[in-house]
């Protein structure tokens, strides 16, 4: 048996999963951007939700949790859990198969 049939189960489910584009998107990224946004970036705290903000190649970067989301297609709404118990992690993993 190959070593993928013993994940199709985990495969399947981060597929159905929102977390599919964050988790297999492959987009460009570029080391001199990174660097520009680290080097400038600061939150704001004055407007609700708060966002950070960045100057990457002459040009104002805002980003927020909604930016975050759209961007890697997670849907949801900001007051949705960001951690789940571990005794529902478990369960997830050994209804798709997981023995480990």
């Amino acid at each position: 048996m190959s070593e993928a049939v013993n994940y199709q189960g985990i495969i399947n489910f981060l597929n159905r999963s929102r977390l599919s584009v964050a988790l297999s998107g492959n987009p460009y990224i570029s080391l001199p951007y990174i660097q520009q946004f680290w080097a400038t970036v600061h939150q704001d705290t004055d407007v609700d939700p708060h966002v950070l903000r960045a100057t990457v190649n002459n040009t104002e970067v805002a980003i927020s949790v909604d930016t975050i989301r759209a961007a890697l297609v997670l849907g949801g709404a900001n007051d949705d859990p960001i951690s789940y118990p571990g005794t529902l992690i478990m369960g997830c993993f050994q209804r798709m198969g997981y023995t480990g």
